[in-house]
């Protein structure tokens, strides 16, 4: 898994290992996905994936298919919840997330807080809009 973001270093992973057997490069960047996978990148390990699976799995399958037009609005749609998600320090805007989900309870170990109220609000607002809360 490469999570520099950086893409002239994944493509040169891809290059280095592309004749070894079994071996796969994942991204760690939500927001690279497409790319990577246009690199000869294997998938994601990425937080938006626990918020929105099908989303992600959707660029995935839709880039396999060869439907790229398909698969980049989706990686638009996942861009924009990353964006979401950004706002409040990693990991806890994905925590809360998570929770709005009703995946997991509210609190993270020691040192991490819960997100703020203000971003906590702004965060459900925003998963609203994206259909993936309840009302």
């Amino acid at each position: 898994k490469d999570s520099s973001r950086d893409f002239e270093y994944f493509e040169g992973l891809c290059i280095a290992t592309r004749d070894i057997a079994g071996f796969r490069i994942f991204t760690g960047s939500d927001t690279m996905l497409l790319a990577s996978l246009a690199m000869g990148g294997a998938g994601t390990i990425c937080g938006a994936g626990n918020i929105a699976p099908d989303w992600v799995v959707r660029i995935y399958d839709e880039f396999v298919r060869g439907n790229l037009d398909a698969a980049r609005a989706a990686q638009d749609r996942l861009y924009a919840l990353v964006s979401a998600v950004r706002e409040g320090v990693f990991p806890l805007a994905i925590k809360a997330a998570l929770h709005m989900l009703g995946i997991c309870e509210p609190w993270s170990a020691p040192p991490v807080r819960r997100l703020d109220d203000r971003l906590e609000a702004r965060l459900r607002e925003r998963l609203q809009t994206f259909g993936l809360l309840r009302d």
